[in-house]
C-alpha cells in the first residue's frame, strides 16, 4: 500500500513495533514492550509477550527478523525498502528478543520500526490484497471484493478487541458520496467533495 488511505487501513490490520503518538508523533512501543540503545549502532527491542497473530500464533523475535529481510530483499521488491536501508541486520536472541545492528547512525530508525510485522513464514509473500496476510492490528479482514472491505473485530492483537466492525468503500462519486454521509450510510468520509461542488 502506498496510498494514505490505503496505509491507514492496512495499520488496522497490521501492526509494527512502533506506533507513532497521534499529537505528537513520537514512537511508542506497540507490538514491542520496549527498547533500549545498546551502543549508537545496536538497538535491542523487547517483545510484548501477550500479542499473537489474528491466526492465533504468538508473535516471536523470528517474525520480527524475517519481516525485516524481507522489506530488504531485493527480491521482495518492496516500495518500502528504504525503511530498512540503514539496518545491517537484525538477530534473535531467545523468544522475545531482537537485536537490530545498524549499518550507519540512523535518527529515524524507531519511527521506520512503524512498519507492519508479518509471520516469519508469510515475511516474503507476494502483496494479498484479499487480507490472507496474517496480522497483528485490531481487526481482520472479514470480506474483501473490489472497492468494499469489511473488517471485523480480532483477538489477541496489540490493541483490545474492538466493538464494532468496519466497512471500508471507495464510492467513486462525489455527489453519492455527500449523500451517503447525509442519509447516516457512512461515518466518515475522506474527500467528500470537490471545492467546485
Amino acid at each position: 500500500s502506498t496510498d494514505l488511505v490505503g496505509m491507514r487501513v492496512t495499520r488496522l490490520v497490521h501492526a509494527g513495533l512502533v506506533r507513532l503518538d497521534p499529537d505528537s508523533l513520537e514512537p511508542r512501543p506497540y507490538a514491542a514492550k520496549g527498547w533500549r540503545w545498546r551502543d549508537p549502532l545496536t538497538l535491542e527491542v523487547t517483545l510484548r509477550d501477550d500479542v499473537r497473530f489474528h491466526s492465533g500464533a504468538p508473535l516471536g523475535a523470528r517474525d520480527v527478523v524475517a519481516t525485516l529481510r524481507a522489506f530488504a530483499s531485493p527480491q521482495v521488491g518492496s516500495r518500502h525498502a528504504r525503511m530498512v536501508e540503514a539496518i545491517a541486520g537484525a538477530e534473535a536472541e531467545g523468544d522475545h528478543v531482537v537485536v537490530v545492528h545498524l549499518a550507519r547512525e540512523h535518527a529515524t530508525l524507531l519511527t521506520d520500526l512503524e512498519l507492519p510485522i508479518l509471520r516469519a513464514d508469510q515475511a516474503e509473500s507476494a502483496p494479498a490484497p484479499d487480507g490472507s496476510l496474517d496480522g497483528l492490528g485490531p481487526y481482520t479482514v472479514a470480506r474483501a471484493a473490489r472497492g468494499d472491505l469489511l473488517l471485523a473485530p480480532a483477538e489477541g492483537g496489540v490493541l483490545p478487541r474492538p466493538s464494532h466492525a468496519i466497512e471500508v468503500r471507495t464510492v467513486h462519486d462525489e455527489n453519492a458520496r455527500a449523500l451517503r454521509l447525509e442519509a447516516g450510510r457512512a461515518d466518515v468520509v475522506v474527500n467528500l467533495v470537490s471545492q467546485t461542488l
